[in-house]
């Protein structure tokens, strides 16, 4: 009986303490809305902005906000998202958490993609666990102030749009080692490549995404037929 008693004991501090956790949730989640109602930011400062504690808002870094018009502005002009992250790192030009990876492909198209940077910023946009997108009527717009224009901006989606419709990597074709290999002096795995000619194969990923970091001796394009043919000889 005793024990019985303490199970239905530790249930209910159970019960309690999640509802306590609700309550705790519930009002962090009114504060943060009150304080975007009330004009301020909510959310660490993305690359081109500081944090005014006084006013508790954004603001332009103006160095980084230079760095962010030269990345959108190299865009429009059709240079690939990856020279553009060479030309970065190669500058010395830091990201902001100063990562010892710089600048990466896939850190600018995140960036490209913002509408943060043309000062369309929401809070509330999402539900926490599902991360499904919630009705726009429960958005809440934070005071941002724009780095670059709006016509800029969209500019760069519709570049983004057709280069998607024209890459290569659209083929749906099957490589028989992709991400199976990996390079025996970076570490990191192979990714298929396909040239657009007909020749298939894999490259080493680090030389590819951190060149200013790795020089892997590994050939940049090992032809996908003849290591292909060397595993399944071996099967």
């Amino acid at each position: 009986v005793e024990e019985h008693l303490d199970m239905n004991y530790f249930a209910m501090l159970a019960v309690v303490g999640k509802m306590e956790i609700d309550s705790i949730k519930a009002r962090t989640q009114l504060g943060r809305e009150a304080r975007i109602k009330m004009g301020k930011t909510h959310g660490k400062p993305p690359y081109g902005y500081n944090y005014n504690q006084d006013t508790g808002c954004f603001e332009i870094n103006e160095d980084e906000a230079k760095v962010v018009r030269q990345i959108f502005d190299l865009y429009t002009q059709g240079i690939p998202i990856r020279r553009i992250a060479a030309l970065l790192n190669s500058s010395g030009i830091h990201t902001k958490m100063n990562s010892r990876f710089g600048w990466t492909a896939t850190k600018i198209t995140e960036m490209v993609g913002r509408t943060f940077y043309c000062g369309e910023a929401y809070y509330n946009k999402r539900y926490g666990v599902t991360n499904k997108q919630k009705e726009k009527s429960k958005w809440l717009a934070m005071p941002i102030p724009p780095i670059i224009n709006r016509d800029t901006f969209e500019l760069v989606q519709s570049r983004k749009q057709a280069n998607k419709r024209f890459s290569a990597r659209k083929t749906k074709t099957v490589y028989l080692l992709q991400h199976l290999l990996l390079c025996q002096e970076c570490g990191m795995h192979f990714y298929a490549l396909n040239r657009g000619d007909g020749r298939r194969g894999y490259a080493c990923r680090g030389v590819r995404e951190y060149p200013h970091l790795y020089h892997c001796r590994t050939p940049m394009h090992i032809p996908a037929p003849e290591i292909d043919k060397i595993v399944w000889d071996k099967v």
